[in-house]
């Protein structure tokens, strides 16, 4: 307990990072339109950054494989950077169409990022063109909680 402020803030400053890769509307960067009202909620943009990759549910298995991210598993707010595929992962046991209910699509990919150095870490060898180039065109998901009926 005491260094998790230190754990948040990494994770924080890397999804971020994450984020401004994808950039594509996060609400922590401030080129978002809820950027300010999100700036007066949090304290950051949290260490978990969602994307859906060009394709179907293999080409987000292959995109997930080529990553350079040592641990693929289905948790978060640890000190190692993870990435998972929830489609396979988290909810497997449910249909295609059961999962596009909530919002769980094939090609969905979440990073949690962990306390590695920004420069040294996970995301330091990310690049847009990694990310964006061929069929692994990625798409930022914005979650916010709501009631499902």
């Amino acid at each position: 307990m005491k260094t998790l402020h230190l754990c948040v803030q990494q994770q924080n400053t890397t999804a971020l990072r994450m984020a401004e890769i994808l950039e594509e509307h996060p609400k922590d960067l401030t080129s978002h339109p809820e950027h300010q009202l999100a700036k007066k909620q949090t304290k950051g943009c949290g260490g978990v950054v969602s994307c859906e990759v060009g394709g179907d549910l293999l080409t987000a298995a292959k995109f997930i494989c080529s990553l350079k991210i040592l641990y693929i598993a289905p948790s978060f707010g640890g000190c190692e950077s993870i990435v998972d595929q929830p489609a396979v992962m988290s909810y497997w046991d449910l249909s295609q169409l059961d999962r596009a209910k909530y919002g769980i699509m094939d090609n969905l990919v979440r990073f949690s990022f962990g306390v590695e150095d920004l420069k040294t870490g996970p995301a330091s060898s990310y690049k847009p063109d990694t990310i964006k180039g061929g069929s692994t065109q990625a798409k930022q998901r914005s979650f916010a909680w709501e009631e499902i009926s």
